[in-house]
C-alpha cells in the first residue's frame, strides 16, 4: 500500500475558478489592498499546489529566519516544481542555517548547482564571487567562465559532503532519478533509470506528479512533451490509484501528443490492481464533471471483469440533473454503453438505465443505442490488457532479450529521431511530428 496514496493529487491544469481567483488576488495586492504575503497565503488557498505561491512563501520564511516552515515550503516546491534548481536551493539554505555543516544541506545545494547547468538564464545571473565567499573560497572563481565556476563549486561540495552517509543517499536518490528523467528530454532514457525509478515507485510518484503539474502551469515548453509522457507511463506501471486523477486530466484534454500515453498509464494501472481503481474512481464520482464520467465509462469498460463495474458504472449517473441537457445525454448514453460492454447487450441493468434516463436522452442517442444493442455480442466484452511494455515507451526497446527472441520482428536500434518540431528528416522542409512522425512510429 502507498503510505501517500491519501495525500491530495495536484490539480495539473488550473479551473477558471483558480485562474480568476489569481487574478483578483494579484489586483488586489497591486493596488495595495493586501499585502504580497497574504496575496500568496490566499493564492495557496485557493490552490494548495500553487507554484508561485509556495516559491514566495518559501522565500519569506528563510527570509524572517522561520527555518522549520522555510523547509516545509522549500519540500512542497520541490515536490511540485522538480525539475527546477530554486526548490533545492531553498531547503539547502533552510537546513544549512540551523546546522552549516549539515551533510544533507551540502548535499542538496550540490543537487540545486547541478540542476542548474541546463538553465542559461540561471546561468547568467549566478553571482560567482559572492557564491565563491559563500564556500569559503574567496578570490578562487577569478578568470573563470560562469560554467567552469559552477563546475568548480559542485567539486567543493562534493569535497565537503565526502562519501555520502545511507541516509543521504537515500534521500536524494528521487530526485537524482527525475533530473535524469528530465534530462532525457528527446533521447531514450536508459533502461537502468526505469528500473531505478520503478523500484522507488512510492518516492518518485509524486515527483513525477509533479512533473505533470509544470506541463499544466506552462513551465515546461512544447518540446518538453516526451519526459511528460514518460511521467504518466511511469505513474501507471507504479500503480498507485492515487495518482488516477491526475492521469484522467491528460485523458479528457484529448492532447495529440499525450492523451495515448495518459491512456495507457490508467489501463496499466486498472489492470494491476482493478478493485483499488473502483475504489478510487469511486470516491472521485462526485467531483467530476460530464467530460470526466463520459470518459471513465470507457475506460471502465477496459477493465477486468471484477465485482462492482456495473455498480460504478451505475454511480455515474448519480447527480446528473445538476448538468446541461446535452452532458446529462452524453453521460447517460456512455454509462448504459458501458454498462452493456461489461454484462452484454441483453443487460437488465442497461435497459433500466435506458428507461431512467429516457426523458434525458435526445432522440439520436436513442436511435444510437439500439444500433449498439443490435450489433454487441450476446456475452461481455472481454477486454485485454495494455501490450506496449513500460520499456518500449521509455526506452524504445523489448523489456528484455527474451521478448526480442519471440518477436517476429528482430529489433533493430534506431538512429535517434528528430526532435518534434526541427525538420524533417526526408529534406521536406516540413516539421517532423507534420511529416514522417506517425509513419516513423508506425514502423
Amino acid at each position: 500500500m502507498f503510505r501517500h496514496a491519501e495525500q491530495q493529487v495536484p490539480m495539473i491544469f488550473p479551473s477558471d475558478a483558480v485562474v480568476e481567483r489569481r487574478r483578483s488576488l494579484f489586483a488586489r495586492m497591486t493596488s495595495g489592498k493586501i499585502t504580497q504575503e497574504e496575496a500568496f497565503r490566499q493564492a495557496l488557498q485557493a490552490d494548495p499546489d500553487d507554484i508561485t505561491a509556495t516559491r514566495f512563501l518559501a522565500v519569506s520564511a528563510l527570509a524572517t529566519e522561520d527555518y522549520p516552515r522555510a523547509e516545509r515550503y522549500a519540500r512542497d516546491l520541490m515536490r511540485l516544481h522538480p525539475s527546477n534548481y530554486e526548490g533545492y536551493f531553498l531547503l539547502a539554505g533552510a537546513l544549512g542555517e540551523r546546522d552549516s555543516a549539515s551533510p544533507l544541506a551540502n548535499a542538496y545545494l550540490q543537487l540545486a548547482y547541478e540542476r542548474m547547468r541546463d538553465d542559461d538564464d540561471a546561468l547568467e545571473r549566478l553571482d560567482t564571487d559572492k557564491v565563491a565567499k559563500r564556500l569559503g573560497v574567496p578570490g578562487l572563481m577569478k578568470g573563470l567562465s560562469k560554467d567552469e565556476a559552477l563546475t568548480a563549486f559542485i567539486d567543493l561540495l562534493k569535497h565537503a559532503v565526502g562519501t555520502e552517509s545511507e541516509d543521504v543517499a537515500r534521500e536524494l536518490e528521487p530526485y537524482r532519478l527525475i533530473f535524469k528523467l528530465c534530462d532525457s528530454w528527446d533521447d531514450l532514457m536508459e533502461p537502468g533509470v526505469v528500473d531505478a525509478i520503478l523500484r522507488n515507485g512510492e518516492a518518485c510518484a509524486p515527483l513525477l506528479l509533479g512533473i505533470l503539474k509544470e506541463w499544466g502551469q506552462d513551465l515546461l515548453t512544447e518540446d518538453d512533451w516526451p519526459v511528460v509522457e514518460r511521467a504518466l507511463a511511469l505513474l501507471g506501471e507504479i500503480g498507485d490509484p492515487a495518482a488516477l486523477p491526475a492521469i484522467l486530466e491528460f485523458l479528457i484534454r484529448q492532447d495529440d501528443d499525450l492523451s495515448g500515453p495518459a491512456e495507457w498509464a490508467f489501463r496499466r494501472m486498472a489492470w494491476q490492481d482493478p478493485v483499488a481503481t473502483l475504489k478510487k474512481i469511486r470516491e472521485i464520482v462526485p467531483q467530476t464533471g460530464s467530460a470526466e464520467r463520459v470518459t471513465l465509462a470507457h475506460q471502465i469498460g477496459l477493465m477486468p471483469n471484477v465485482p462492482g463495474r456495473s455498480e460504478v458504472l451505475t454511480s455515474l449517473t448519480q447527480g446528473i440533473g445538476d448538468l446541461h441537457k446535452d452532458e446529462q445525454d452524453a453521460v447517460a448514453v456512455s454509462a448504459i454503453v458501458a454498462v452493456m460492454m461489461v454484462e452484454g447487450r441483453h443487460s437488465p441493468l442497461s435497459s433500466t438505465l435506458e428507461r431512467q434516463f429516457g426523458g434525458v436522452l435526445s432522440r439520436e442517442s436513442r436511435a444510437g443505442i439500439r444500433d449498439i444493442r443490435r450489433d454487441a455480442p450476446d456475452g461481455p466484452f472481454v477486454p485485454e490488457p495494455p501490450e506496449i511494455p513500460i520499456h518500449e515507451i521509455c526506452c524504445d526497446e523489448p523489456e528484455s532479450e527474451d521478448d526480442e527472441e519471440d518477436s517476429p520482428q528482430p529489433f533493430v536500434h534506431k538512429a535517434p529521431r528528430p526532435g518534434r518540431n526541427d525538420p524533417c528528416w526526408c529534406g521536406s522542409g516540413k516539421k517532423y511530428k507534420k511529416c514522417h512522425l506517425d509513419q516513423d512510429e508506425g514502423r
